[in-house]
């Protein structure tokens, strides 16, 4: 088991096989590891925190990359919604998935700035009590 904080060479490129495997089977085949020491692992806190962050990062990537759609996919659902040689229910729908868009940023948005603020308040309360 590998110290805490730090992995080993083995425990980092299972991490990595596990991020492209679509089984941990498959992954533990890639890595050069047993499957029970992969699964073993899945239960060291050290392990299973390096593989959050690793997952993490992944997916933060992925959403960098649909942010960069974004404009250009709005674009694509408002000239279909504008173009009258198009079915009134591709029009249609393309209103709603619209609409449905906004909503879900607007959510995401208020949720974010709710979120830190309350994190700054809280931040706040630990500094007071610990200068105080």
């Amino acid at each position: 088991m590998a110290q805490i904080g730090t992995l080993t060479p083995r425990q980092q490129k299972t991490i990595a096989a596990l991020l492209e495997a679509r089984t941990v089977e498959n992954a533990a085949a890639v890595a050069g590891v047993g499957r029970r020491t992969v699964f073993r692992w899945l239960v060291d806190p050290t392990f299973l925190r390096a593989l959050r962050q690793a997952e993490g990062d992944v997916i933060s990537e992925a959403v960098r990359v649909l942010v960069t759609d974004l404009k250009g996919n709005h674009q694509t659902l408002r000239d279909l919604r504008d173009d009258e040689g198009q079915p009134s229910s591709v029009r249609l729908r393309a209103a709603v998935a619209l609409d449905d868009s906004l909503l879900r940023w607007r959510e995401l948005l208020d949720m974010e700035q709710r979120l830190t603020h309350l994190e700054e308040v809280l931040y706040e309360k630990k500094d007071d009590q610990t200068n105080g």
